[in-house]
């Protein structure tokens, strides 16, 4: 497979695939074109590189159960495997222009992402304000900006639930007072600027919440987006499972699953204009795809892959 393949990907700890006899080395002498792409929670080097790693534990080593929560409760994990996503996306990313370079060099490449490294861009905006405050920056900010830089930010109560706004435009708050009908408080000096408003951010979620707590979260979206403020209401995964957009994008699918019947499943988020998106089909058993791979790819006939069965090869 190695010899006909473009890319292998693997997240074995570092040194595993050494000891496998498929290490980067090994493998690049049977295909030098061979892009091989590696994540690890903390990388091939340095000091953690023999670390065992978890989402939830990355979460903690890069800050981000730390600064995500409210600031008089305890640390609190993402709800999304943010961590693991994370290292994914960079991999590919890093796969992608290794194959991109050996189009021109004609060699493959050894990559690697780790999940560490991966993870603290994305709190970007809570290391600006640790740079700005130092040791009075706060480690949580609740649903508030986390650089405490940008008000009306948070999510705010309504009769059925919370919705949240962001507003980091001065254009964005006076249209937020005039859907909630007060626009006598554009020439408020606590409101007139975002500086005025991020020091006074109470004040603000106190004017806001009073108004969104009188009506429904869909109304009140509805109401904000039609001026063009940025807002949503906070929705569960069943609400999100059954967006009508990404629906209507082929983004999710409907699909009849052999044994779960009819389920909604994501597509890739990546779309190629110009080329229709292949139809999603419903994950198979194992070595569903021994045919496919090790007989029509690889020329081993049927006889020799009844052998190879019967022997536990596969």
């Amino acid at each position: 497979m190695v010899a006909r393949a473009d890319i292998l990907v693997e997240n074995f700890a570092p040194g595993v695939m050494e000891r496998l006899g498929l290490g980067a080395a090994a493998l690049q002498k049977v295909n030098p074109r061979l892009v091989y792409g590696s994540s690890s929670g903390y990388g091939k080097t340095g000091p953690y590189r023999d670390y065992p790693a978890m989402d939830l534990v990355m979460q903690a080593m890069s800050g981000v159960i730390n600064s995500t929560g409210h600031p008089d409760a305890p640390p609190v994990k993402s709800g999304a495997a943010l961590c693991d996503f994370m290292a994914g996306i960079h991999l590919y990313a890093a796969v992608v222009t290794a194959l991109y370079e050996r189009e021109r060099t004609g060699r493959g490449r050894v990559v690697e992402v780790s999940m560490q490294d991966a993870t603290y861009a994305s709190l970007a905006s809570n290391y600006g304000m640790v740079h700005a405050r130092g040791a009075a920056a706060p480690a949580r900010t609740g649903n508030r900006h986390g650089g405490l830089g940008i008000a009306p930010y948070n999510a705010y109560a309504t009769t059925d639930g919370y919705v949240v706004l962001n507003c980091p435009g001065d254009h964005h708050f006076r249209s937020v007072l005039d859907v909630i009908g007060r626009p006598d408080l554009k020439a408020d000096p606590r409101f007139h600027t975002r500086a005025s408003r991020v020091a006074h951010f109470a004040a603000v979620d106190e004017l806001i919440e009073g108004w969104t707590k009188t009506l429904a979260k869909n109304e009140v979206a509805r109401r904000m987006l039609e001026a063009k403020v940025p807002c949503a209401p906070v929705r569960d995964l069943v609400e999100v499972m059954h967006d009508e957009n990404m629906h209507a994008r082929g983004s999710l699918q409907w699909i009849e699953h052999p044994e779960l019947g009819r389920v909604a499943l994501p597509h890739s988020p990546l779309v190629f204009e110009g080329t229709r998106r292949r139809p999603i089909e419903p994950s198979v058993p194992l070595g569903a795809s021994n045919e496919a791979v090790f007989g029509k790819w690889l020329g081993h006939s049927r006889k020799e892959l009844a052998a190879y069965k019967a022997e536990g090869v596969i």
